[in-house]
């Protein structure tokens, strides 16, 4: 079961705690929806049995290219 007594242990699965989201606050809701769905797919292969390490690397991989892909259009706005 997990522990939600500290707000560290929330926040390493992003967008849990108010310092985390504060991060998101000048995107759009489509960028939040993203940041969460990501978190839940951590939570959900965290407790996985199928939790193998080429999917966890995929994974990892996937999720870098959206966050380079999100930094880039970012920069391009400003």
């Amino acid at each position: 079961m997990l522990n939600y007594s500290t707000s560290q242990e929330i926040g390493t699965f992003g967008a849990f705690t108010q310092t985390n989201t504060a991060l998101c606050e000048g995107l759009g809701s489509m960028q939040k929806f993203q940041r969460i769905y990501s978190s839940l797919l951590a939570l959900i292969q965290l407790f996985s049995r199928r939790n193998t390490w080429p999917q966890s690397r995929m994974r990892r991989e996937i999720v870098k290219r959206a966050e380079m892909q999100l930094r880039r259009r970012l920069d391009h706005s400003n």
